[in-house]
């Protein structure tokens, strides 16, 4: 690369250093943005995630109380209105499920998938690459008498940050476009 760089022409070392300065701000710029956006979409779908579970938690305390399943599943039927909820359960707190709510009606929730969700602690909050699970705990007096457990896709929200992503990807090459032009404009004046 040094015998390359030495046999250029001033104009196109002066070229080449005005567009790798060009180019490592840009992408400093680009990943900073980007790493600052993810933390923030994170967060908020953190806050919000627990947000339902501590409102449905609430609701569910009497349902669960006293075993009644109408009103749990009736209660969980309410997500219907949040498209990005894949399942919802309740369960007592010897770990059975009360009622339960998927996103698809024809599937089932079987134990199997009961014991995947089962490893996650009360109060415990896991995101994974395509949705994230919580594990928010229903209680009666300071003692846990059940809790909900809940499985919020990520599809949309990793969306969102793919089109951001391509966003940044383009405004990078708009800008050293900008850097390319601007450079060869001014080193005409500076070298010529």
């Amino acid at each position: 690369m040094k015998r390359w760089f030495a046999h250029l022409s001033i104009r196109l070392k002066l070229h080449v250093i005005v567009l790798l300065a060009c180019s490592i701000a840009l992408v400093l710029v680009m990943l900073t943005s980007f790493a600052s956006q993810f933390y923030l979409v994170r967060q908020q779908v953190a806050d919000e995630v627990q947000t339902l579970a501590m409102v449905l938690a609430e609701n569910c305390r009497a349902g669960v109380t006293f075993e009644d399943r109408d009103a749990l599943n009736t209660i969980l039927q309410s997500l219907t209105a949040k498209p990005n909820v894949l399942v919802g359960r309740i369960l007592n707190s010897k770990g059975e499920i009360l009622a339960a709510y998927t996103q698809d009606p024809d599937h089932e929730v079987s134990d199997q998938e009961h014991q995947t969700n089962a490893g996650l602690s009360q109060g415990a909050f896991r995101f994974h690459k395509d949705h994230v699970e919580i594990h928010q705990p229903i209680r009666l007096d300071r003692e846990v008498i059940g809790s909900v457990v809940l499985v919020i896709s990520l599809s949309e929200i990793n969306r969102n940050l793919l089109v951001l992503a391509a966003s940044l990807v383009g405004r990078l090459v708009f800008g050293l476009g900008i850097a390319f032009f601007l450079s060869r404009r001014l080193l005409t004046v500076i070298v010529d």
